[in-house]
């Protein structure tokens, strides 16, 4: 019988991350250990070893742009290179192995795994204040937004806003002595990208200024996809704020500026932004219509090349969207099966993106009070605990505040007591 992979942490160290995307890239490629190393020129051993973060390569960046080309991974570890040699420069040492992390028993963990801070996040771009941003290859613009989304949805967005905005900060004084369209271009999409960023870690005022900023050049430069996009941006925002009457009259603009000029995934991004408001407003047939919209438009995707950054959206996203307009809606039994089926997609498909993993369960655990089901309830919230400790996200800590709230009321019963005291820890304000 095959031996199951150890699995592995790719937020312990840059180290990890960097393996965990040799094994992602290899597996992708349906090659074994021994298979790739044969065609790099190095021992099956030696990449197991790079994959869990035992060893690491005399010729890192020689061995880094093998694999890529081997693997298609698209210059994937080449670009990670600078995250882990300032790592390991600032440590002085490679870092230690990290023993498996303990099975899932509803039990605290023993130790926090720990997220990588700016100054490491800064390293992953390779953005050196010697090279200007107006000399790097425009292909780099979409390389860093490819990195970040994907880093967003392990990580969350408080360490990798800093890092996003000064690149942003360096293409757009480099663009104010050299214009370029494409470059512009890439800019709106980046500063979509920092508007995000923004909102997730609870920067609102600069969020709306890089949404903003955003939906004026996508203007200019005729993107009326990415237009609708910030739109529907500044929509979810204001979901978070509960200012709801504004989401909805910004998720309406920003399908009023799509009309048919957008692919199916922006589509039905931009169906899901008008079913939230509409829920939260508590309008039943307008956000249940808003929902098949959605999953109508999801359904065509494929059709038709996507834009970049709209690569979140899937059936994972469209399905968990639909459990929570359920859950606004007071559907119990509907956001239950719903937000169910989002978990076990997102696990099959994925697992990598934690932080949706905890927004999911915070859900599935107010639907299981709702039903009356307090134990599963404090099952479901112990679960986000557990994931959110990989996690840097203002607005995953708010989640999960909003389920110790609801779970306060029930403080007489041992597990809902000892949920509501690991929340609030966990929530607490962090020492400056």
């Amino acid at each position: 019988m095959a031996q199951t992979p150890r699995p592995l942490d790719p937020s312990a160290s840059a180290q990890h991350y960097f393996g965990s995307e040799l094994r992602r890239l290899r597996e992708r490629a349906g090659l074994s250990q021994d298979a790739l190393g044969s065609r790099i020129g190095f021992s099956g051993d030696a990449v197991s070893k790079v994959e869990k973060a035992e060893r690491w390569p005399h010729d890192a960046a020689q061995f880094a742009a093998a694999c890529d080309s081997a693997l298609d991974g698209d210059g994937t570890l080449a670009r990670l290179l600078p995250l882990v040699t300032g790592e390991r420069s600032r440590r002085g040492a490679p870092p230690p192995p990290r023993a498996t992390p303990p099975e899932a028993d509803g039990g605290p963990l023993t130790a926090t795994p720990p997220v990588p801070d700016a100054r490491a996040l800064a390293d992953i771009v390779a953005l050196p204040s010697a090279i200007p941003a107006a000399s790097m290859p425009e292909s780099e613009d979409d390389q860093i937004l490819r990195l970040f989304l994907d880093l967003q949805a392990r990580l969350g967005g408080d360490d990798l806003y800093i890092p996003l905005v000064r690149h942003t900060a360096r293409l757009s004084t480099a663009l104010r002595t050299r214009s370029s369209g494409t470059r512009l271009a890439a800019l709106g999409r980046l500063l979509q990208m920092a508007g995000w960023l923004a909102v997730d870690s609870n920067r609102h005022p600069q969020a709306r200024t890089h949404l903003t900023t955003a939906l004026y050049i996508a203007h200019e430069v005729d993107d009326t996809a990415l237009a609708a996009s910030a739109l529907a941006y500044m929509s979810l925002q204001q979901v978070y704020l509960d200012d709801h009457g504004k989401a909805l009259s910004l998720a309406r603009t920003a399908a009023d500026t799509a009309e048919l000029a957008v692919t199916p995934l922006v589509a039905a991004m931009l169906g899901t932004r008008l079913a939230r408001a509409h829920a939260k407003l508590g309008h039943h047939r307008e956000a249940l219509a808003a929902l098949d919209d959605a999953h109508t438009h999801l359904g065509r995707a494929g059709a038709r090349d996507e834009p970049l950054w709209i690569s979140y959206v899937d059936d994972v996203e469209v399905t968990a969207q639909a459990g929570a307009v359920y859950l606004d809606l007071g559907l119990t039994g509907q956001a239950d099966r719903t937000l169910r089926s989002a978990l076990g997609l997102l696990d099959r498909r994925a697992p990598q993106r934690t932080r949706d993993r905890v927004h999911y369960l915070s859900r599935l655990a107010k639907v299981s009070l709702l039903a009356g089901n307090l134990d599963e309830a404090c099952f479901h919230a112990e679960e986000a605990l557990r994931d959110a400790e990989t996690v840097g996200s203002a607005r995953v800590r708010e989640r999960l505040g909003e389920v110790g709230a609801a779970l306060a009321p029930f403080a007489a019963h041992p597990p809902a007591r000892e949920v509501c005291a690991r929340i609030t820890a966990a929530t607490a304000p962090q020492p400056s």
